[in-house]
């Protein structure tokens, strides 16, 4: 799918009407694909989206020089009060892998080993894995993914969680970095013997091979923004209360958490159960 393609900057509008207010989005790269089709079908304003990053998107909103930020991870403390954060999404990350054969069973210590740089080889954590050096990529941008991975691995491992934690941006302590789902994609698939994490639509569009992830029941599920999934995660629209864009704010985020989820499985996402629904439509009325 085109759309996909272009989610590593993604600039679209909808609406064309040259008097209409124009709201601009930027932010997470793994909610882009579904922004993308929000904004083609979207006609009640023009609306345009860039996918720099989560850590981009909370950064312009609190600056106010976006209309609305776009997140995996949720609002800081430190954030402005005037802030709100609207659950406007659920998708998942992907662990992919560049490796021969099925798909390798991980767990988060696996993870972490190898992200800690305490094993080199494949073969070291498993029997019937290659013996292909290991070679771990992360972001090098500030990002939602990199939220969601490091917090399962801070959950599930001890040591990761001593020694790094979680966030949108941590001290690696091995690997190599690249920018964006795209970027990640492109050095996951140039480099044998590579692992990475991807947001699903973009691993999906890919055709990359992903590694199955055990959760808390002791489950290895396929990759799915479903709960049992441990890498599933709702992801934020960040909108500033004072703007002075509010009525059209509300508008395109009354369309995004209802009219807008029928758009959520063409891209692997997964449409908003209806409690979340719900009170979302209270924030969105109350801002």
């Amino acid at each position: 799918m085109k759309l996909l393609a272009t989610a590593a900057v993604l600039v679209l509008a909808a609406g064309c009407g040259g008097d209409r207010t124009i709201v601009v989005g930027a932010g997470s790269t793994l909610v882009a694909p579904l922004v993308a089709q929000w904004v083609q079908a979207y006609g009640n304003a023009t609306v345009t989206y860039s996918a720099i990053g989560s850590g981009g998107g909370l950064a312009q909103a609190d600056e106010r020089t976006i209309d609305i930020g776009a997140s995996d991870a949720p609002l800081p403390p430190s954030a402005r009060s005037t802030l709100v954060q609207i659950p406007w999404a659920r998708g998942a990350t992907v662990v992919a892998v560049n490796l021969p054969g099925g798909h390798p069973r991980l767990t988060g210590d696996d993870l972490a080993a190898i992200y800690l740089g305490k094993v080199r080889y494949w073969d070291e954590i498993a029997a019937g894995l290659p013996h292909l050096r290991i070679a771990p990529i992360h972001r090098s941008d500030s990002s939602g993914d990199t939220f969601v991975f490091t917090r399962y691995l801070a959950r599930t491992s001890a040591a990761w969680r001593a020694r790094v934690g979680d966030g949108t941006d941590v001290d690696w302590p091995v690997g190599s970095g690249a920018k964006g789902n795209a970027g990640m994609t492109a050095v996951l698939q140039q480099t044998p013997g590579a692992i990475a994490y991807v947001g699903i639509a973009q691993a999906k569009a890919a055709g990359l091979n992903h590694a199955l992830l055990r959760n808390d029941a002791g489950n290895y599920p396929e990759p799915s923004p479903a709960r049992r999934y441990p890498l599933s995660t709702y992801t934020y629209a960040i909108v500033d209360r004072s703007s002075r864009k509010l009525a059209a704010l509300k508008a395109f985020l009354r369309y995004a958490v209802t009219d807008g989820q029928s758009f959520a499985r063409d891209v692997s996402f997964a449409p908003l159960p209806a409690r979340v629904r719900n009170a979302d439509l209270k924030l969105i009325d109350g801002l």
